[in-house]
């Protein structure tokens, strides 16, 4: 297997495929910051471009945007509080706070390192070990599926440590609004009140009603008020310094890196459950737990290197 990749890692740097690389990586960035567009949406407008190119050239392209999307996200998730992605969310609870407290450059940087941590295990997990994780990917049910689903409704009530019950509700709710559509299996209709949701409640505009409207009836409220508008003040931070805040947060980028792998094995499963459960494995490893949620460096790299680390293994079940 080293061997094999070491066969084809030279092409990669062949100039034609190089500048699709920086291309998609690029392009990727750009898609991540834009609230809305998830990875799958920016593959899906990318896959015409690939149609007249050589197969490894489209999906260098395709696996540089897709990764470099999840990547993205964070932008507008700590600068404007509307993750670029679903699995930017749990990047907004410190992220956002540290951007208010002037700290933006610092929580970008990072984020980014984390992410380059994260993405990089996984991929090296997709490289030597997919013929061992694929029988493992495929060998999920739907009964692991149905304890997944209970496990990602208890992380959500465990993350407002103010109210348990507030989030177990808010769980129930996102339940509830999963079985609005026809039934995959037995095509009967749940909840249809009217045509344009029969195909059920996309995540991405959920995604928008939940961060980006409040956020900008928020900005609107204060306009019509004497006070002026929020504005971030982005102070300068070292890049040497957001290195060595990662290596001391070890625990939290290996929490994030392993959770992120294991959960994107599960075919079917996203980035922002990873990201959630990263958070959570975060916020309970901690002593002082209550610090996460307030602008603490550990929620963004915990989230980050969870979101990214599952990019990987995600195209595992693709080998089979």
């Amino acid at each position: 297997m080293a061997l094999e990749f070491l066969a084809y890692f030279g092409d990669v740097f062949m100039p034609v495929n190089f500048g699709l690389l920086l291309l998609g990586t690029i392009g990727g960035l750009i898609l991540g910051a834009t609230p809305g567009l998830s990875p799958t949406m920016a593959v899906a407008l990318l896959i015409p471009f690939t149609f007249r190119l050589e197969p490894a050239q489209g999906l260098i392209l395709l696996g540089a945007a897709y990764t470099s999307t999840v990547a993205g996200g964070a932008v507008s998730a700590i600068l404007l509080k509307l993750p670029g992605a679903p699995a930017n969310i749990a990047t907004t609870l410190d992220g956002h706070t540290l951007a208010q407290k002037g700290q933006g450059a610092r929580a970008l940087q990072l984020t980014c390192l984390a992410s380059a941590g994260g993405g990089v295990f996984g991929v090296l997990l997709l490289i030597f070990l997919t013929p061992v994780l694929a029988k493992w990917a495929l060998a999920f049910g739907p009964s692991h599926q149905f304890w997944l689903a209970i496990l990602g409704v208890t992380v959500i009530g465990s993350l407002d440590s103010s109210s348990v019950v507030k989030g177990l509700l808010s769980g129930c709710i996102g339940l509830w609004l999963a079985t609005i559509g026809f039934d995959d299996i037995m095509g009967a209709q749940r909840f249809i009140f009217h045509s344009s949701v029969s195909g059920g409640i996309n995540v991405i505009p959920a995604l928008i009603g939940l961060f980006a409207i409040p956020q900008v009836i928020t900005m609107l409220a204060k306009g019509r008020t004497s006070r002026d508008a929020e504005v971030l003040s982005v102070q300068r931070h070292p890049i040497k310094d957001a290195f060595g805040e990662v290596f001391r947060r070890w625990r939290a980028l290996s929490s994030g890196t392993i959770s992120g792998s294991v959960i994107g094995l599960i075919p079917g499963v996203g980035g922002q459950i990873a990201g959630h459960d990263a958070y959570d494995q975060s916020k309970k490893m901690r002593k002082e737990r209550d610090k996460l949620g307030t602008g603490h460096s550990e929620g963004v790299i915990a989230a980050e290197s969870a979101n990214n680390a599952m990019v990987g293994p995600s195209l595992v079940p693709l080998q089979r």
